[in-house]
């Protein structure tokens, strides 16, 4: 049965978004040279046409990042990431990269929101849909797809 927490953080918080929107910056632009095109925007639920990621975190908080992406952008992504070109991308390699990019960014952005907690994120899954309880999404439109992020964490009881 899962713990119940004090206090649920998540995207529609200032503090949180901004710890989320530098981590991603970073991430993407550091390991997969890429960039948003346009301003971030907050949406109620991601495109249903996406790869759906989701990392789960315990520790001195405990919660989930869940990552869409677009098919289109997980392909520029993983052959960017793996300095291949797009064709020659296997749907293996996407999906292993989807899930490597929400291990970075949820790495990232918890060590901006906790610098000093201790936290163990667990192997990022691919799900069929997002978590009910999810939202607000965070979107970075990028070139040719798009990338939904959302985080939800407390502290443990």
């Amino acid at each position: 049965m899962p713990r119940k927490l004090k206090e649920i953080h998540n995207l529609a918080l200032p503090h949180v978004r901004q710890a989320c929107r530098s981590a991603l910056l970073e991430v993407l632009e550091t390991m997969f040279f890429e960039l948003p095109v346009s301003e971030l925007e907050m949406v109620e639920r991601p495109a249903v046409d996406s790869c759906l990621i989701r990392a789960e975190f315990h520790g001195s908080a405990e919660g989930a990042m869940e990552l869409a992406l677009s098919c289109g952008t997980c392909e520029r992504l993983a052959a960017s990431f793996l300095g291949k070109e797009q064709s020659e991308v296997s749907c293996a390699e996407k999906c292993s990269t989807a899930r490597e990019l929400a291990n970075m960014l949820c790495g990232a952005s918890l060590s901006r929101l906790q610098p000093h907690g201790r936290m163990s994120i667990e192997s990022p899954e691919s799900i069929p849909a997002p978590d009910p309880e999810s939202g607000p999404w965070l979107r970075y439109p990028l070139e040719g797809g798009f990338l939904d992020v959302e985080l939800r964490y407390g502290e443990g009881l």
